[in-house]
């Protein structure tokens, strides 16, 4: 990454930063979440159907792979 060179271009590469740490920040709160709702699942030991529901959420969402095995 090139450094920057004027007044303006290092705001600009601020901005840029400040974006990237809010999309960061949002991302982690999501993930917090997901966290929360998973260890609320089995703490209150929820019908299997529940953990179904959530793992196939992160399935949808990419946050999780099936293994090929199936296993």
């Amino acid at each position: 990454m090139k450094a920057p060179v004027t007044r303006r271009e290092a705001i600009e590469r601020i901005v840029e930063l400040e974006e990237i740490v809010v999309g960061a920040q949002t991302k982690e709160e999501l993930l917090l979440d997901y966290i929360d709702n998973i260890c609320a699942i089995i703490y209150y030991q929820m019908p299997l159907k529940e953990q179904d529901l959530w793992l196939e959420d992160m399935i949808n969402m990419g946050l999780y792979e099936v293994p090929e095995d199936g296993i």
